[in-house]
C-alpha cells in the first residue's frame, strides 16, 4: 500500500491511542540519534521494538519497529541533552495535540515538567523536549537545531485514511512500520540510483569525448605515408632548395602524370634541417598510428561497456534492490571510474572554540575559551543578529547570546549572558561589573589587531552583580565533557 508523504491525522491518532495504552506508566530506557534527522527511543514496555522517528523535511514518519539504523559509537551534544531530559522519564500519557504533533506527557522531574513533542505538520518536521508549566512552554532541547521545534502557524495534518485499519493493534503497528520502511527503502534506492546514473553518464561522456579525440588523432596519424613521400621528393630535389625559401615546387615522380607538389619549408632552417624535420614528423606519425590504433580499440570497447552499463542502471527497479545496484557500482569501478571523493573539510579539529551554556529561558549562550577562540566565535560562529557581550574596558572572553528569529532576548537571558561575560573577565572578583553589549553586526576586527581585539559600535551597558548562585546555575547547564574543555 502506498503511503502519503506524511502521516494523516487519523493514522497519527490511532498510533497515539495504541502508544497511550501500551506505554502509560512505562519508562524511557535509552535515546539514540542515528543521524541529524532521526531519533530512536527504547521504552521498557516495547520489548525488542523501539519507537523510531524519521523527520526528513519531505517524508516524516513515526513507527514502532524492530528494525532501526546503526547508531554512532559516540553521542553528540544533542544526543547527550536528549538523554539528560528523557532517559528515566515516566510516560504519563500519549496523545495528538493541535492536529500537528504527537505528544508524550512525562512525569515531573526535579524542577520542571517535561513533554516530548514530535511535530509532523508544517514545512519542517522536528522533535523537542519542552518544559510545560501551566500555559507556558519553554524549549529545553530540539532534535534538529536549525529548525523550529514548534510551528503553530503551519497547516494541520490532513485527515486521510488509516492504512491497514482492519488489522488489530499489534499487527497494525507491524504493518505500518513495514510500509514506512518499504517507502524509505524505495526513496533511498532512487537516490542511490540517480547518483550512480549521473556518475556513469559523466564517465560515458568523458570516454566518448576521448574516443572522438583518438579518432581525430588517427586520421592525422594516417598521413604518415604522405609525409614520407614528400620527404623522398624533397630529398631528390634538395639541390633546388636555397636558404630562406618558404616552399619549393617539385615534380612527383610517383605520379604517372608527373604532377607538381608544393612542399612547405621553414625559412629559418637549412635545406638539410627541413628534410630532417619532415622525416622526423613521418617517424612520429608512424609510431603514433600503431599506438593510437591500440588505444582506439580499448576506448571503443570501454565506451560500449559504459553505454551498456548506463542502460542497465537506468532500467534498475526497486525489486532489484540494493545488492543489484551495488553490483552495478562494482562494475562501474572495474571500468576505472573512481568513486566520488568526499568534500574536504577545512576544519583542522573537532574542538569547539566556545563553551555552551543555557540561560534561564532556554536561550543559548556561547563563551569563547581564549583570544583566538574569541575571534572564531564572534566572526565565524555568531550570526549578525546575535548579541555580543564583553566586560567593559578589560580583557575577557567574547560572549554570544543567540537570538531566535527577530525576537528580543528576555531580560533574564541578557543578565545570564552578561554575568558570564563578567565572570570570564579580569573583573571576576569584583561585586559589580559593567558589561557592554551590541548586535554582532556592529562588531568588527581592525586590520592587524591582536587576537581577541575588536571594535564595537551602537553599544549599551548593563551593570551586573556577580551572583554565585546564578553562576552555579549556568555552569550546571554545561555538558560534562565541556566543563574542562
Amino acid at each position: 500500500m502506498a503511503l502519503p508523504s506524511r502521516p494523516g491525522l487519523a493514522t497519527l491518532q490511532r498510533l497515539a491511542n495504541v502508544l497511550d495504552r501500551v506505554l502509560a506508566g512505562s519508562h524511557i530506557e535509552r535515546v539514540w540519534r542515528p543521524d541529524a534527522h532521526t531519533l530512536l527511543i527504547d521504552f521498557r514496555m516495547l520489548g525488542k521494538k523501539r519507537l523510531f522517528a524519521s523527520l526528513g523535511s519531505r517524508h516524516p514518519w513515526v513507527a514502532v519497529t524492530a528494525r532501526w539504523p546503526e547508531t554512532p559509537a559516540a553521542p553528540d551534544r544533542e544526543t547527550l541533552m536528549l538523554r539528560k531530559c528523557l532517559e528515566g522519564a515516566r510516560v504519563v500519557a500519549v496523545h495528538v495535540e493541535d492536529e500537528r504533533r504527537l505528544l508524550f506527557e512525562l512525569g515531573p522531574r526535579a524542577d520542571y515538567r517535561p513533554v516530548f513533542a514530535i511535530q509532523l505538520a508544517g514545512r519542517y518536521a522536528n522533535a523537542a523536549v519542552l518544559d510545560r508549566q501551566g500555559t507556558s512552554e519553554t524549549e529545553l532541547v530540539r532534535l534538529i537545531g536549525e529548525r523550529p521545534a514548534i510551528d503553530p502557524e503551519s497547516p494541520p495534518l490532513q485527515a486521510g485514511d488509516v492504512p491497514f485499519a482492519e488489522l488489530p493493534d499489534d499487527a497494525w503497528l507491524d504493518a505500518l512500520a513495514s510500509a514506512y520502511w518499504q517507502a524509505e527503502d524505495t526513496r533511498s534506492f532512487e537516490v542511490a540510483k540517480i547518483a550512480l546514473l549521473r556518475e556513469a553518464r559523466q564517465a560515458w561522456q568523458r570516454k566518448r569525448r576521448s574516443l572522438d579525440a583518438l579518432e581525430a588523432d588517427l586520421v592525422r596519424a594516417q598521413e604518415a605515408d604522405a609525409v614520407r613521400h614528400r620527404g623522398e621528393l624533397l630529398k631528390a630535389a634538395l639541390y633546388m632548395v636555397k636558404p630562406g625559401m618558404s616552399e619549393v615546387a617539385v615534380s612527383d615522380w610517383g605520379d604517372p602524370e608527373a604532377s607538381t607538389v608544393v612542399i612547405t619549408l621553414d625559412p629559418t632552417l637549412s635545406p638539410v634541417d627541413n628534410l630532417q624535420r619532415l622525416f622526423a614528423r613521418y617517424r612520429k606519425l608512424a609510431r603514433g598510428e600503431q599506438a593510437i590504433g591500440e588505444r582506439l580499440t580499448n576506448a571503443r570497447l570501454e565506451t560500449a561497456a559504459l553505454a551498456d552499463l548506463l542502460e542497465r542502471i537506468g532500467a534498475a527497479s526497486v525489486p532489484a534492490a540494493e545488492p543489484y545496484l551495488a553490483a552495478l557500482e562494482r562494475e562501474l569501478r572495474s571500468l576505472g571510474v573512481r568513486a566520488p571523493t568526499a568534500p574536504v573539510k577545512h576544519e583542522t579539529s573537532q574542538r569547539l572554540p566556545y563553551r555552551r551554556f543555557t540561560a534561564a529561558d532556554g536561550a543559548e549562550i556561547l563563551v569563547g575559551k581564549n583570544a583566538r577562540d574569541n575571534d572564531d566565535l564572534t566572526f565565524h560562529v555568531a550570526r549578525g543578529s546575535d548579541l555580543f557581550l564583553h566586560a567593559r574596558d578589560v580583557p575577557g572572553s567574547h560572549v554570544i547570546l543567540r537570538r531566535v528569529g527577530k525576537n528580543e532576548p528576555s531580560s533574564e537571558a541578557l543578565i545570564d549572558a552578561a554575568t558570564l561575560a563578567a565572570h570570564a573577565s579580569k573583573l571576576r572578583t569584583d561585586s559589580l561589573v559593567d558589561v557592554l553589549y551590541t548586535e554582532r553586526k556592529h562588531v568588527r576586527k581592525p586590520r592587524g589587531a591582536a587576537p581577541g581585539l575588536v571594535q564595537t559600535a551602537a553599544t549599551r551597558t548593563l551593570t551586573v552583580r556577580l551572583d554565585p548562585e546564578r553562576i552555579q546555575r549556568l555552569y550546571d547547564t554545561l555538558d560534562p565533557h565541556e566543563r574542562d574543555a
